[in-house]
């Protein structure tokens, strides 16, 4: 037969431990009805939203409401749509070796979206690394004037713009990405990545019509079914590309992948010079140099910042157990409670 009796907000009872007061179990079923309220809102969004539902796996939408995917699938469609006319836009006004280096400045602009929008911080290793890769992709282009000029194209103050424009455009996706991804997981990615193919289609097939109908382009194909073929084509590989890109950026950091990027530009040079047979200039090694000193020095980075966050966890999750503890001991020994008597059995009973 066991006694119980009340204590500020507790029961003590001797056999089961410590009991919630009533008010406690009240407010405890207040956060079921909360939850249950939650779930209720989240089922009648998603009936405001039916025609996207079907699109969204349901491990997706246990997560996240239906309209905020369907926002971000079209953030992300409009500006991968934006970046592809700013890009065109670019190498058609400016020679290649300007746009190529004015398109790597998303080093730059990656690492001031992360830290204004994701809060990562800005470390002297990782500064140093982006602007050693930027540097480098600079002194690729100037190679590439050097020793590959030959067409004579001049420089535009439109491209100009639309090379830094492609590389703000760019960078503000990758941040995008990368704060959509918070929680990773592979249903979330595959679902905006579909999503937001089908709104990119949307949005560029009226111009790509246009562009084919008035012969701006494709007027040497005679066979509509070509184009079409070779559209498909395009855009399979395209969300193939996506989906790689947006995986190494929710696993990564936007500017981790951006000086990534920069690191395969020398790799793409070599292959043209095996394939192409195009000309290679002194400066081709310099800049290579660089631009790989510039990933590693910023992945050493990135390196130190998680192995500091992982010591940090887990001095916080030590400290957490310790104060834990110490307030198990003071509440067992307290002789308000009544259960002095019981402290070696709570305590055992606890560890």
């Amino acid at each position: 037969m066991t006694a119980s009796r009340k204590q500020g907000n507790e029961i003590e009872n001797p056999e089961a431990g410590f009991l919630p007061h009533d008010s406690e179990l009240r407010d405890k079923s207040n956060d079921h009805s909360v939850e249950g309220n939650i779930g209720t809102d989240l089922g009648s969004e998603g009936s405001r939203h039916r025609c996207c539902c079907w699109l969204i796996p349901p491990e997706v939408l246990r997560s996240t409401r239906p309209s905020v995917i369907l926002r971000q699938a079209v953030y992300i469609g409009v500006m991968n749509s934006l970046g592809f006319f700013a890009s065109v836009a670019a190498i058609t006004n400016t020679p290649l070796w300007i746009s190529m280096a004015l398109f790597k400045v998303d080093c730059a602009f990656n690492l001031a979206l992360s830290v204004l929008f994701l809060g990562e911080k800005c470390s002297i290793l990782k500064v140093s690394g982006s602007l050693m890769s930027l540097a480098g992709a600079a002194v690729l282009s100037v190679s590439a004037y050097l020793a590959r000029n030959s067409g004579g194209q001049e420089n535009t103050l439109f491209g100009d713009v639309a090379s830094l424009s492609y590389a703000l455009i760019l960078s503000f996706l990758m941040v995008g990405w990368k704060f959509f991804l918070k929680e990773f997981s592979w249903p979330l990615l595959l679902t905006l990545n579909g999503m937001a193919s089908c709104v990119q289609v949307v949005l560029m097939l009226p111009v790509l019509a246009w562009a084919y109908g008035s012969n701006s382009e494709g007027a040497h194909w005679s066979s509509p079914g070509a184009v079409i073929g070779w559209c498909l084509l395009n855009g399979i590989v395209s969300l193939l590309l996506a989906i790689w890109w947006s995986f190494c950026i929710g696993f990564t950091s936007p500017t981790y992948v951006a000086v990534a990027g920069v690191a395969v530009v020398p790799l793409t040079t070599l292959l043209d010079y095996f394939t192409d047979n195009i000309h290679l200039h002194w400066l081709d090694g310099v800049a290579t140099a660089i631009i790989l000193s510039g990933f590693f020095l910023t992945k050493y980075g990135y390196d130190l910042s998680e192995s500091k966050n992982r010591q940090y966890k887990e001095v916080e999750d030590h400290h957490l157990i310790n104060s834990d503890q110490s307030e198990f001991d003071d509440r067992a020994a307290d002789p308000v409670f009544g259960i002095g008597q019981h402290s070696e059995e709570l305590k055992t009973e606890h560890q």
